[in-house]
């Protein structure tokens, strides 16, 4: 179902010797706008290569203020809660936007006002 959570099966590769891959993307069009984010989370076996996907999700936001920038940052948001949530550790993040991926490892809030909300909730979950 569109919107809906998927978990896989946690026990499929054992917690030892394994990361977690956080894969998010987002983007927006119309006016007034409407974005999408998708978050995927995969554990893989750092020795073998093997992997599993853990979780899929998807979100859909309507608004004024919603932006491709800001439905990105929602999708991060979504698989970092997601990892705190079940446990899962340590996590590596790749990302589909150049922009949050950017904000992040230089610490810098980005300018527009609507997108500085999330900046800092995501600062904080990572």
């Amino acid at each position: 179902m569109l919107g809906a959570d998927w978990t896989g099966h946690p026990t499929a590769i054992t917690q030892r010797g394994c990361c977690f891959l956080v894969f998010f993307a987002g983007g927006a069009h119309g006016s007034p706008a409407t974005g999408v984010s998708g978050t995927a989370v995969v554990r893989v076996h750092v020795m073998t290569g093997t992997y599993a996907t853990q979780y899929i999700n998807s979100g859909r936001y309507c608004g004024d203020k919603v932006t491709a920038l800001k439905a990105a940052h929602l999708g991060l948001l979504r698989g970092l809660r997601q990892c705190i949530t079940t446990g899962w550790g340590p996590v590596h993040v790749i990302g589909g936007s150049k922009g949050v991926m950017q904000q992040q490892t230089t610490r810098r809030p980005p300018r527009a006002k609507p997108l500085r909300g999330t900046f800092w909730k995501l600062r904080r979950t990572a």
